[in-house]
């Protein structure tokens, strides 16, 4: 898991997302709008504990199973 900012027009904001490796392929997720910048590393690690373990675990599972569909979609047409 990691932070990004995404800076949309003059304001920047914090999102929580996870990057996930099945077989050869990576897929990023984001899992949870964190607020907007500025913020402190105190005030990210508060929102990042508010987000239940369940959910993320749940996100995870749902995005390794549509990268596995599409190399299943693509062996078909190979």
């Amino acid at each position: 898991m990691y932070v990004e900012k995404k800076k949309i027009g003059k304001n920047a904001y914090n999102y929580l997302k996870i990057s996930i490796r099945a077989d050869n392929k990576i897929a990023t997720k984001t899992i949870a709008y964190l607020g907007k910048d500025p913020m402190t590393k105190e005030q990210i690690k508060a929102k990042i504990k508010e987000i239940p373990y369940s959910s993320i675990e749940k996100i995870k599972r749902e995005t390794m199973k549509k990268i596995r569909e599409t190399e299943d979609i693509n062996k078909e047409f190979l």
